[in-house]
């Protein structure tokens, strides 16, 4: 089961179910290459648009809304920490949260 939601202007949040890093990885891989090159339009112009997406994994660890809130709350902190790598690392990137601090 995909979940989208809005979180921002520009930010948009995939909660993909039953879903493992790889799977996630080719999903945001494809968002973002159908994304990019599709011609953009406003008044005057056409305009490309660049994609930067920051990918985290979790299991759920309970049950109770305690639990949820929490991992939500780890999932948050770490797509947005994934997501600022990619725009500081380059554009139109994915990156994975548990690739940050490997060395490379």
């Amino acid at each position: 089961m995909i979940s989208v939601a809005m979180m921002g202007g520009e930010e948009f949040i995939f909660i993909l179910q039953g879903t493992d890093i790889i799977g996630a990885t080719n999903f945001a891989v494809r968002i973002r290459k159908n994304v990019t090159k599709l011609p953009w339009h406003d008044d005057q112009s056409t305009f490309k648009l660049t994609m930067n997406i920051g990918i985290t994994e979790r299991e759920r660890e309970g049950r109770d809304n305690e639990d949820v809130e929490h991992l939500l709350h780890t999932l948050m902190e770490e797509s947005d920490a994934t997501l600022y790598h990619s725009k500081v690392n380059g554009k139109d990137r994915v990156s994975i949260f548990s690739d940050l601090n490997k060395d490379t």
